[in-house]
Order: structure tokens, then C-alpha cells, then sequence
């Protein structure tokens, strides 16, 4: 099946997600085969900060990356998974982006971050904005979808771009700091189909340096314990808090790290 006869909702989803049918069918003209080659070879080396970025092990046309949640934000040090897709005419087209730590299509990371994958961003020609062009680089893309992991997500939400309520955003940010722990760090580390093994072997180490802060930031949100954890836009229940059995599993799985028994 090629893009042409593709369904108008196919057709929707393949301008976004990496995986959709058509996504990946078409050659690459020479021109983006020597764009994609010349980037990632200075991704490789520019090592931006928070931002792992390794090749596809079957197609040139297809990267993986992680993008450490900023600090400061309820982001902090989640290993966030994207897969990403190069079009035939890359560089004249953007990437097509999905995010996949969404625990298997329930969680949602933010306004700009969707349940399903769907990363809102103007240069990928999901969200208004400014649009892509071929000045631009997959670092300004790895970059501009970091800095959507703010301080106050509930701020990108179209109509609460003023919110000055503190509880509500408090309320968003601890259900987003949450779901970071338990799905973008324990999830990340303790399946080991979660992410690629490059970016694994790349993200182990990373996960038991850090597992201390993870402990000391449960702890610090534990006075939630049992409280319901609701979705601040709609209400809905998603089960209650429980940042001190998180803080155990964290402390588990660095011990596993470090004797080597998880890899």
C-alpha cells in the first residue's frame, strides 16, 4: 500500500507518526540520505545536553532518541522515548515524531505530549506556530520539543496560557512528576523492552546515577500517598498516589543496576 491509497485518517496519522502505514515506504532521494548522514553524524558529536539520539539498527531513514526531562521542571530526569522518521524528502518536509513512553497509550504528558504519541509541535506541522523550513536541523526539532517540558505544562493548554491558580497548576504538576517517575524512570529501567538497546545501555548508567534524586524526589511528594490522582482538565480519577512504594522500586532497580543482575 503506498501513501496515495491510504485512507484520509491513515493519511493524518502518517503525517505524524513514525509507525504508520506509509511512514517509511518511499526512497529517500540522495539529497536526504546526505542530510539525515551529515546531521546525525553532528548529533553524535555536538552531545546537546539531555538528548540521546542513536541510528536505526534497519533503516536509514529512521532515528531514536531520549530526551532527559529538564531540571526544575515535573520532567526532572525522565527518559522520555521518541521515534522518529525521516521523510524521502527530508529537508524540504519535517520528521514525523511520535513519543512512546505513554505506558502503552495511557498517559499523557502534557498538552503538547498526547496519550497517543502525538508530539504538538509547530515545526512538525502538528501545532500553529511557526512552521518547518530547511534552515532548520533534527536538533532544532530534539530541542524545541525539550522546552515543552516547562516548569508549567498546564500553561501550553490552549485557554490557560494565564492560569495564575496555584493549586490547579500544582495539581498538574504533580500528577505529570507522577507519572514521569513511574512510567519515564521505573517503567524506563525495569522493562527491557522499553527502550532500544543502544539508548538502554546509554540510559542504565544514567538512571543509577540519578536514583538517589528519584528517591529523595518521591519522598518529597509523599505527604500525596493515597489522595487521588485526577486529571486537573476533566476530573477523571486515575487511582491515587503512592510516591513511597515508587521510592522503594527506585532503590530495587538501582541495586540491580549496580550488581549487574539488570541490563
Amino acid at each position: 500500500m503506498d501513501g496515495a491509497s491510504l485512507s484520509p485518517s491513515a493519511r493524518a496519522a502518517a503525517a505524524w507518526d513514525p509507525d504508520a502505514a506509509g511512514a517509511l515506504l518511499a526512497a529517500p532521494s540522495a539529497a536526504a540520505l546526505r542530510r539525515v548522514g551529515s546531521e546525525l553524524r553532528q548529533l553524535l558529536s555536538d552531545n546537546l545536553p539531555g538528548i540521546i539520539v542513536v541510528p536505526d539498527d534497519t533503516h536509514a531513514m529512521r532515528l531514536h532518541a531520549v530526551i532527559i526531562g529538564p531540571t526544575g521542571t515535573p520532567y526532572e530526569n525522565g527518559f522520555f522515548y521518541f521515534r522518529i522518521a525521516l521523510p524521502p524528502d527530508y529537508g524540504d518536509s519535517p520528521p514525523r515524531v511520535r513519543l512512546v513512553t505513554t505506558a502503552g497509550g495511557a498517559v499523557r504528558f502534557g498538552p503538547n505530549l498526547y496519550s497517543s504519541g502525538k508530539v504538538c509541535l509547530s515545526l512538525l506541522g502538528t501545532w500553529s506556530g511557526p512552521a518547518w523550513s530547511p534552515a532548520l536541523r533534527l536538533s532544532s526539532i530534539l530541542l524545541s520539543i525539550q522546552s515543552l517540558m516547562s516548569e508549567q505544562p498546564l500553561k501550553n493548554e490552549p485557554g490557560f496560557e494565564s492560569v495564575t491558580d496555584a493549586a490547579k497548576l500544582d495539581s498538574y504538576n504533580a500528577a505529570i512528576r507522577w507519572e514521569t517517575l513511574r512510567v519515564a524512570v521505573v517503567d524506563a529501567v525495569a522493562r527491557p523492552d522499553a527502550l532500544p538497546p543502544a539508548l538502554r545501555e546509554a540510559v542504565l548508567p544514567t538512571f543509577a546515577a540519578l536514583a538517589e534524586g528519584y528517591v529523595d524526589a518521591c519522598n518529597r511528594m509523599a505527604s500525596l500517598d493515597g489522595t487521588p490522582l485526577k486529571d486537573t482538565l476533566d476530573g477523571t480519577n486515575r487511582g491515587v498516589f503512592a510516591f513511597r512504594a515508587l521510592a522503594r522500586r527506585v532503590q530495587e532497580l538501582a541495586a540491580q543496576v549496580d550488581s549487574g543482575e539488570l541490563v
